[in-house]
């Protein structure tokens, strides 16, 4: 379990980063399209995290004990 909880804390940073910037850009004096574009973009971003946060955390349970006999 602890594996598990470093990617997850860095992702959880990650998306509330990103939220902040979709906040700050939804209140820029700039045409509504170009918001919704942005603010999309970073969404986006939101959800890659998401999936790979989701592919990391099955990665880390099948993963075998011994890392070194990889190299």
């Amino acid at each position: 379990m602890g594996k598990m909880f470093a990617p997850t804390f860095f992702a959880l940073v990650f998306v509330a980063i990103i939220a902040v910037y979709i906040k700050v850009v939804l209140q820029l004096p700039i045409p509504g399209f170009y918001k919704v574009l942005v603010a999309l973009i970073l969404a986006s971003l939101i959800v890659t995290m998401g999936y790979l946060l989701i592919k990391r955390h099955k990665e880390i349970q099948e993963e075998d004990s011994d890392d070194l006999s990889k190299y």
